[in-house]
């Protein structure tokens, strides 16, 4: 077996893409989520809310 640089370019585009497609559910996901809570009147806990209140409001 024998393995060539573009067999590399390959596995790394491979990776990558996936590796972005992956984060992009999650954002979507995320999204929904908090799109849900915010029609459903659910409270979440201000940490999960809010991850940056901390650093704009000290």
């Amino acid at each position: 077996m024998s393995l060539t640089v573009g067999d590399g370019f390959k596995f790394g585009c491979g990776l990558i893409l996936s590796m972005v497609a992956f984060y992009f559910l999650l954002v979507i996901f995320a999204t929904g989520v908090f799109l849900l809570a915010m029609i459903l009147n659910i409270q979440l806990p201000s940490a999960v809310a809010q991850p940056f209140k901390f650093l704009f409001f000290g």
